[in-house]
């Protein structure tokens, strides 16, 4: 394909089908971007064919309406047949719907504003045949564009521009299959009411989320042509009856029962909209009336049922909640962040609201993004009553959100909403969002709750943009990452340097490095204290900031009945805030209070199951305190996530040896040597064990470590301990309190520490962490 076509200057690719390949060229003419479609070769195979297209294309290039994608010409060059049309920016039907269905007052104004299209080309008589999601585009300012006559015919005749039914000539079974009449199934004549069927097809997917007809090549044949659709509301009880009764009469089979006429469709829209009756309604009405004449005793006993179901509180509680990760509908790659920032604000708010019991966190519901597993299955993994699915489209400064709460038992939508603000006001879309769906699920709000629902303003929406990038770039938890992170949450302080939750993204990045020691012993706690104490000068009610003090005290300063009491503000703040719970657990697992801490893990586990640091830990607290059966079945979770981790390796030696499996204790210190590019530990540490048994082999690898200043004063110690060697043992717990380890404090819950404790030299450390018995 040549760049130049005439005078259009091709520039990508944007679009492909069986009608042709799309492109954006620009008109070097007229000075603007165009859609250029480029037709598929031998498709006019002669001057008659080529004649006749012509002559569409220019009934075609007449359909001057707002609601149509305008024809600027057709052409040909070197034997290559293409289509001109105006460029229409925005989003394909199909694209916003994978999110699930529209709220109402957007099925009414965009199926007005497309039955409104499609009246102007019945009166010019061109049939569009192939109307479908795909075909139709929606700009940012919500305008709906019908494009892609491609398949259009013009009928010929005097026909009424309110009912066109001129037979013509051409094949037409040419169309897409779930979206075809049965007349245009059958090969019969068609006319504007084929459109009309395809128009309720729309109509009914963006009412359901799905399409009307399901099944496939026979099948679908046979449920187009001899089956009802199932009732809209059926598949989603948001659906008003006007709207459903509209729907059905644009989907009767027989042609004669439609709509007439593209006209009337807008028409009762237009009624529904307004809150008056529509035609279609008033007609279902009347039959229903006559149906109940006729059966009016079962009739009262079906309306007693219904009475006694709809009067019978039985109102399903919703306790639990995820939120998956939120669809990016602006095909851009780099926009992801976006979509996740979104995903992980609406978490953070609903955690929030204490009538809630369970609100899973980010790192186990990222786990599902794009994924093709059934909602039920997902609900039931992350042990969730209800989900909310849904998708974000950014363009320029606008933001759109659109949302649905999902029962996963029956998939069955229990409400569905869309919100569309400039990113300067976004705060308020998202609190508009929370506050919807605490309503829908019946979430009582405190006083509290609801004042700060209502008291969001603007945010400074190169800041906010920032901010949710350094977020995307902090959860990959990497040295360079955490670099990227910094960079952003400092320009989001650059735009506005009042905006509190990026100062704490740079105090948590610290704080993070400092935990997977990736700076020296206290650089991060020292870097993160000046943010978050400033913060809780004029924020006391930031869970974030109370969290970080209570690492910092806790941690850092040792003072840990201080750092308790901030964790448990935190908590107070926040119950479903995972990492409070977790946190708070190590703290009362160095603390000796395992029972407690256990309990702290296990309801951080319940928020974030998939968590891998959270499985991880957990396995360690059960290392410690010498509950090697569990610990081997919490192994197993931990390598379900992360298969290739070399720690499991440690807490299996562990865990051998304290079960007195000393041979498998063994192999798992040699895995874990081969596995961290050590060969040679691993030679030392067996042929220490061949010759003299366990302690011999732990000794021998012991020294072998310390001659290659390999490992850690914490791990040798461990090892040391293994070999029966306490006073080297304690020697390098000394070391490790002079230089301030971070782990350190973990000895205090050590079995394995456990015969030690009467030692003065042991006592000491821990005197001097403030851990003394």
């Amino acid at each position: 394909m040549q760049a130049v076509l005439s005078h259009y200057r091709i520039l990508e690719q944007i679009g492909a089908g069986g009608m042709g390949v799309v492109y954006r060229a620009h008109d070097e003419r007229l000075d603007r971007d165009v859609a250029l479609k480029v037709l598929p070769l031998g498709m006019l195979t002669d001057g008659v064919a080529r004649s006749r297209f012509r002559k569409e294309a220019l009934a075609l290039s007449k359909l001057n309406h707002p609601n149509i994608a305008t024809i600027h010409d057709f052409d040909t060059q070197d034997g290559t047949d293409f289509l001109v049309a105006e460029l229409i920016e925005g989003l394909p039907l199909d694209r916003l719907l994978l999110s699930g269905p529209l709220p109402e007052k957007d099925i009414v104004q965009l199926g007005a504003q497309l039955c409104e299209g499609l009246a102007a080309a019945h009166e010019h008589r061109v049939i569009h045949r192939d109307l479908k999601p795909a075909n139709v585009r929606v700009t940012p300012d919500a305008r709906l564009k019908i494009l892609d006559f491609g398949l259009a015919v013009v009928l010929r005749g005097e026909t009424s521009p309110t009912a066109i039914t001129a037979s013509i000539s051409e094949p037409h079974m040419a169309g897409t299959l779930p979206y075809m009449a049965p007349e245009q199934l059958l090969g019969r004549t068609i006319d504007a009411r084929t459109d009309i069927w395809a128009a309720g097809c729309v109509l009914y997917e963006m009412s359901t989320g799905r399409r009307p007809f399901l099944g496939q090549d026979s099948t679908l044949f046979d449920e187009i042509l001899h089956r009802a659709p199932a009732a809209p509301s059926k598949l989603n009880p948001c659906v008003t009856p006007g709207l459903q009764a509209i729907i059905l009469k644009c989907l009767e089979k027989d042609p004669k029962h439609r709509y007439q006429s593209a006209e009337e469709v807008a028409r009762d829209l237009h009624h529904l909209a307004e809150g008056t009756a529509t035609t279609a309604l008033r007609l279902r009405r009347r039959s229903l009336a006559a149906k109940c004449v006729l059966v009016s005793v079962i009739a009262a006993a079906i309306l007693g049922i219904v009475a006694w179901l709809l009067f019978t509180p039985k109102v399903k509680t919703i306790q639990s909640i995820a939120v998956l990760p939120m669809a990016n509908l602006s095909g851009e790659p780099q926009q992801e962040y976006f979509a996740d920032g979104i995903t992980d604000s609406l978490i953070t708010d609903l955690a929030r609201l204490t009538g809630l019991k369970t609100v899973i966190a980010r790192a186990s519901v990222m786990r599902f993004k794009d994924t093709k597993q059934p909602l039920e299955e997902i609900a039931r993994e992350l042990k969730v009553d209800a989900l909310i699915t849904g998708a974000v489209l950014r363009s320029g400064n606008q933001v759109r959100v659109t949302a649905q709460l999902i029962d996963p038992k029956t998939g069955r939508q229990l409400w569905t909403e869309h919100y569309e603000r400039d990113m300067a006001d976004i705060l308020r879309l998202q609190n508009d969002l929370i506050a919807a769906i605490a309503g829908e699920i019946r979430v009582k709000l405190q006083a509290n709750e609801q004042a700060a629902l209502k008291s969001s303003g603007s945010i400074n929406a190169e800041a906010y943009d920032a901010y949710l990038m350094g977020r995307y770039q902090m959860y990959k938890l990497t040295p360079a990452a955490f670099d990227k992170a910094l960079e952003f949450f400092q320009i989001a302080m650059n735009n506005d340097p009042n905006y509190t939750p990026a100062s704490l993204g740079i105090a948590e990045v610290w704080a993070l490095r400092e935990h997977l020691s990736q700076v020296p012993e206290g650089e991060g706690w020292e870097k993160a204290r000046p943010v978050f104490t400033k913060v809780l000068e004029t924020h006391d009610d930031s869970v974030e900031a109370h969290e970080l003090q209570a690492g910092y005290l806790a941690w850092h300063k040792w003072q840990w009945d201080a750092g308790v009491k901030e964790h448990q503000r935190a908590i107070e703040l926040n119950p479903n805030y995972a990492s409070a719970h977790f946190f708070y657990s190590l703290t009362l697992h160095a603390m000796r209070r395992a029972q407690e801490a256990r309990e702290e893990m296990e309801r951080a586990i319940e928020l974030d199951p998939y968590n891998a640091s959270f499985q991880r830990f957990f396995a360690f607290e059960l290392m410690n305190e010498g509950r090697s059966d569990e610990l081997l079945l919490q192994l197993q979770k931990v390598a379900s996530l992360t298969p290739s981790e070399p720690v499991i390796h440690l807490y299996r030696w562990t865990a051998y040896e304290q079960k007195g499996m000393y041979k498998e204790a063994v192999n798992e210190m040699k895995e874990y040597y081969l596995e961290t590019k050590a060969p040679e530990m691993a030679q030392v540490l067996g042929r220490g064990y061949t010759r003299g048994g366990y302690r011999a082999g732990m000794r021998a690898l012991g020294d072998a470590l310390v001659a290659e200043g390999r490992d850690n004063p914490l791990r040798l110690a461990s090892i040391y301990l293994s070999a029966g060697e306490d006073d080297r043992a304690l020697d390098l717990l000394q070391k490790a309190f002079d230089k301030r380890l971070g782990p350190l404090p973990y000895i205090n819950a050590q079995v394995r520490c456990n015969h030690l404790r009467s030692q003065p030299r042991f006592q000491q450390v821990l005197r001097g962490m403030n851990l003394s018995d």
